[in-house]
């Protein structure tokens, strides 16, 4: 039921979110898009390195290989063993080891 429009009313009332003020933030998103945009690129490559910021991709790759070993247990990493698939097309043969 988040989407019917008592809980807005409850949610706009509760934090203070008047129509008006909606509207306003609304627009200046809307004026301000591609700036805060080239804002978020920005403190995303200058912190990408850095293992303390959530957006860390070496840290992010990690927890999502962690996440999902825990999910499906009996999944192999492409990592853990080489794997070799050999085509064969057109009596040529290609190799594509991982």
């Amino acid at each position: 039921m988040p989407n019917s429009k008592k809980y807005i009313k409850e949610y706009m009332k509760e934090y203070n979110l008047t129509e008006k003020c909606r509207k306003y933030k609304n627009d200046y998103y809307q004026k301000n898009k591609e700036r805060l945009k080239q804002l978020q690129r920005g403190y995303y490559h200058k912190h990408k390195f850095d293992e303390t910021k959530s957006h860390c991709l070496r840290k992010r790759l990690i927890l999502q290989k962690k996440y999902y070993k825990e999910k499906y247990p009996d999944s192999n990493t492409y990592l853990s063993n080489k794997t070799k698939f050999i085509i064969k097309i057109n009596y040529g043969e290609f190799i594509i080891t991982f």
